[in-house]
C-alpha cells in the first residue's frame, strides 16, 4: 500500500486513540460506548422498529465517528435512555446557563441605551399604516 492511500484510509477511519488517555475507560460492552476508542460519547443517530420487540439502532461515537448498527431489545433501549439521561441534563443545564447569560447581556444593554437616552417611549409605539 502506498503512502498516500495509507494516509488516506487513516483520515477515513478517523483517529485511533490509545486506551490509556485521560478520560477513557476500558470498554463496558454498554451502547453508550465505543469499543474503538472507549469514550463514553456514542448516541443513537437514527432507529427504527424492528419487529414486535426490538430496536434497529444507528450509533456514532462522537469522538472518533465510528459508527454501527445494532438491533436491541426493549430492555436495552431502556438502559439506553438511562444512559443517555445524565448527558441529556448536561446538555440543557448548559443551554439553561448560556440562555441566560444571554439574556443578562441584553437586560445591560438596554439598560446602558436607556441610560444614555438612546431609546425612548416611541421607539416603542406602534405605527399604524394607513
Amino acid at each position: 500500500m502506498t503512502g498516500k492511500l495509507r494516509q488516506l484510509l487513516r483520515r477515513l477511519r478517523g483517529p485511533l486513540l490509545p486506551l490509556g488517555d485521560a478520560g477513557r475507560t476500558r470498554w463496558d460492552g454498554r451502547l453508550v460506548s465505543c469499543s474503538i476508542c472507549r469514550s463514553r460519547t456514542v448516541n443513537p443517530v437514527d432507529w427504527h422498529e424492528s419487529g414486535e420487540r426490538h430496536w434497529w439502532v444507528m450509533l456514532r461515537c462522537g469522538e472518533c465517528a465510528w459508527v454501527r448498527e445494532a438491533v436491541i431489545t426493549e430492555a436495552e433501549a431502556r438502559q439506553l435512555e438511562r444512559d443517555l439521561e445524565p448527558g441529556l441534563r448536561q446538555i440543557a443545564a448548559a443551554a439553561d446557563k448560556l440562555d441566560r447569560e444571554l439574556m443578562a447581556w441584553d437586560v445591560a444593554i438596554f439598560l446602558d441605551a436607556l441610560e444614555r437616552d438612546l431609546i425612548g417611549p416611541a421607539d416603542f409605539a406602534r405605527h399604524l399604516r394607513r
